[in-house]
């Protein structure tokens, strides 16, 4: 077969294709051997086995007098040629796993929602409960230290700067009549600063320097008057906004203490039940409330910039208040921050919902157990990193005092750098 020399075969060749091209049927008389004879020295291989030759035929037909007698070709080569692909793709693999190249993904942990970057304690006496924060325009975190009638200054990093009490100007209390304190301080986008005198009932104004320049208010409810003011904070157009509690309104001045009107806070509360622990304006001017309920739990109201009532939460379901809320931040994303109060047992002292009010998260258990603890979460800023810093004013918890501490946590959200 292997002997047939090419003068010999190539005739041979072009007699077959002629005669499979027609469809002519072979001679009656040829017989098996005859075929046989046709099929092997027509092949295009050398030298066998057979296999092999039929393997790399080309497409090619015979037919005898009793019909169809053998078809080799394209179909059956590519199906030999699949499951040679297939045993040849199944072997190295298994070799590679063998090898140990290749290993099963190590699932990666998901990132924790917060953790503590830095934690500055303070002796007793100072941070008070209801301690505050605000954050000026150098990014500077400022303390209201009620305790010594001054405000701490820290770095953002927690390095501590300096206290600063006002040289000139009018004697402050950063007290309420109650002895809580919930004085605070405010800052316009130039370092202006407003200190909210509540127990005097007014605002006390200074320049970027820290000079004193103006004051306005007192004990009363007409208009641009104060009968429980217990928070403070500078819209984007530079006009003053104060949370008077007991009247449950927002009065707004300008700069240099002008009334401008006021905004109704206590639509959802029950008559003569206006108590309200703080408030914030986001970007877009809205604002926040948070509220106490009749069950000393509480609830979020967001208004619109003119008063109109948008939405509620954490009065119930999923993020709902265990405690009263307390302070409030908002990051660029729109995500409302809300601490609550001590008495809330085992639950988050910093709970998190988005801008329609559905809740995402929480952080801060409950004491001092763990490093990350909260007692007393009652103050609370955003540091513009990504960081939210808080005071924790510190209370006793189980009968042991916890001291009072400003910290900062990185805040890391899903899908967020």
């Amino acid at each position: 077969m292997n002997n047939t020399r090419t003068t010999d075969r190539r005739p041979l060749e072009r007699s077959l294709a002629a005669w499979m091209t027609d469809e002519v049927a072979a001679p009656a008389a040829a017989s098996d051997g005859d075929i046989d004879h046709v099929l092997s020295t027509t092949s295009r291989l050398r030298p066998d086995p057979r296999w092999l030759a039929l393997l790399k035929e080309s497409p090619m037909r015979t037919t005898t007098d009793t019909g169809a007698r053998i078809g080799v070709g394209t179909p059956a080569r590519a199906f030999v040629l699949l499951l040679l692909l297939v045993g040849l793709l199944a072997a190295v693999g298994v070799a590679v796993v063998a090898s140990g190249i290749l290993k099963p993904p190590v699932p990666v942990p998901a990132a924790p929602l917060s953790v503590l970057t830095w934690r500055q304690t303070v002796p007793g006496g100072s941070f008070l409960p209801l301690a505050s924060l605000a954050r000026d325009p150098q990014g500077r975190i400022w303390v209201v230290d009620a305790g010594n009638s001054r405000f701490a200054i820290y770095q953002p990093d927690g390095t501590f700067v300096e206290s600063w009490q006002p040289s000139d100007g009018p004697t402050y209390n950063l007290r309420r009549e109650n002895g809580d304190t919930y004085g605070a301080i405010a800052f316009a986008a130039d370092g202006s600063r407003y200190i909210l005198d509540v127990g005097n009932f007014r605002v006390l104004a200074y320049d970027p320097s820290g000079a004193f320049r103006t004051s306005w208010g007192s004990k009363g409810t007409a208009a641009g008057q104060l009968s429980d003011p217990v928070d403070i904070a500078v819209r984007a157009d530079s006009s003053v906004a104060v949370l008077d509690d007991a009247r449950g309104v927002i009065e707004i001045y300008d700069r240099d203490g002008t009334a401008l009107g006021s905004i109704n806070v206590a639509t959802s509360t029950p008559a003569g039940f206006n108590t309200s622990n703080g408030f914030t304006i986001d970007s877009e001017g809205n604002i926040y409330v948070s509220q106490v309920l009749e069950d000393r739990r509480g609830q979020v109201q967001k208004f619109s910039p003119t008063g109109q009532t948008l939405t509620l939460f954490g009065a119930a379901g999923p993020g709902k208040f265990m405690e009263q809320p307390m302070a409030i931040a908002i990051d660029a994303a729109g995500r409302v921050f809300v601490t609550q109060g001590p008495f809330r047992v085992n639950h988050p002292g910093v709970l998190i919902f988005n801008a329609d009010g559905s809740y995402i998260d929480g952080f801060g258990p409950s004491g001092n157990a763990s490093e990350d603890a909260l007692a007393f979460p009652s103050g609370m800023v955003l540091d513009g990193e990504g960081n939210l810093v808080i005071v924790d004013s510190g209370m006793p918890v189980r009968n042991e005092l916890v001291d009072p501490s400003i910290e900062s946590y990185k805040i890391s959200f899903p899908n967020s750098p």
